[in-house]
């Protein structure tokens, strides 16, 4: 099945603070950077970033990790906004489904993604697949194809969350001891 992948990565990292948490430093590297490889690693037929198309630095980072990109000219209409031009820039180009994952998430494991991968693969089609860690779903989500109307009709900050709990009886649990299914970036503090 081919399964593309889009990394959102356009938000404006209000609570960070002055600089943008994408380009901050993690490891020697920037954070962006540093999710993106961990996707690179694992098999999805396309890999797309969703960026704002002012902010060159985040469109470099993107290029260098051989992502597409592609601007989103709305992100103050906030997550599902990105959501939906990640979607629009697939939908035509006949993919079984599509993984959604966060820029500001670099703590998920490379192992974790490939599980998710390996999942849909084998799962029948039209399921929704996410990580579990305890009782808590993370990310990222995969999407069957089914689902890429509603996902490129999302607006708002919301994201994708409402569509899975409208399709709850397709969703497929993975359950990984891999705490970065739910760790993000939001503060300096949050680096550490």
């Amino acid at each position: 099945m081919r399964l593309a992948l889009i990394v959102l990565a356009a938000g404006s990292s209000k609570r960070f603070g002055a600089s943008d948490k994408l380009t901050a430093n993690l490891s020697g590297e920037p954070l962006l950077a540093v999710t993106l490889k961990k996707y690179a690693a694992s098999s999805f037929a396309t890999r797309y970033v969703v960026v704002d198309p002012d902010n060159a630095a985040v469109k470099k980072i993107a290029s260098q990790q051989n992502f597409t990109i592609v601007e989103n000219r709305h992100t103050s209409d906030g997550l599902g906004s990105s959501i939906a031009a990640g979607i629009r820039a697939i939908e035509s180009k006949n993919f079984d489904g599509v993984a959604i994952a966060l820029g500001d998430m670099p703590f998920v494991s490379a192992k974790t993604i490939q599980a998710l991968v390996e999942k849909f693969q084998s799962t029948p089609h039209g399921s929704i697949i996410t990580p579990t860690h305890g009782d808590q779903r993370g990310h990222p989500v995969i999407f069957p194809s089914q689902h890429f109307d509603e996902l490129c009709n999302l607006s708002g900050d919301a994201g994708a969350r409402e569509i899975i709990e409208r399709n709850i009886e397709y969703l497929t649990t993975v359950p990984v001891e891999d705490r970065g299914i739910n760790r993000d970036v939001d503060r300096p503090g949050d680096l550490y």
